[in-house]
């Protein structure tokens, strides 16, 4: 199973979040759309966390990729990342979800998802 799967059009963002994941030791799967990280959950057997930019480019956006991938894995984490802090607004995220306004650093990523993956046990 995948630890992550980072969601973002943007390909810097995705990129810079992703480096920083497995610096910190974390296995990432990166995608570019919501298709294509639909795909990488059902090759990865699901994931831990899904990371998802909530404004992306075409269809379907961020949140419905994260509500697709929530029913099918129930387990989910999810981490909304968005500009646009009222993308949000007047949705009750539940308590495998979080938001992330950008820009933030990936440390603070790195910090919030440590607690949603669960600990390897030492060799």
């Amino acid at each position: 199973m995948l630890e992550m799967v980072i969601l973002d059009d943007d390909a810097i963002v995705r990129v810079t979040l992703a480096e920083a994941l497995r610096d910190d030791g974390f296995q990432v799967a990166e995608a570019g759309s919501g298709a294509e990280a639909m795909r990488l959950l059902q090759d990865g057997g699901g994931a831990h966390v899904l990371v998802a930019d909530i404004q992306l480019g075409g269809n379907p956006n961020g949140l419905a990729v994260a509500s697709a991938a929530m029913r099918q894995w129930p387990g989910l984490h999810v981490v909304y990342v968005t500009g646009r802090p009222d993308a949000l607004a007047g949705i009750q995220l539940g308590p495998r979800q979080q938001m992330l306004i950008k820009p933030f650093m990936p440390s603070y990523l790195v910090q919030l998802v440590r607690p949603m993956v669960p600990q390897k046990s030492p060799c």
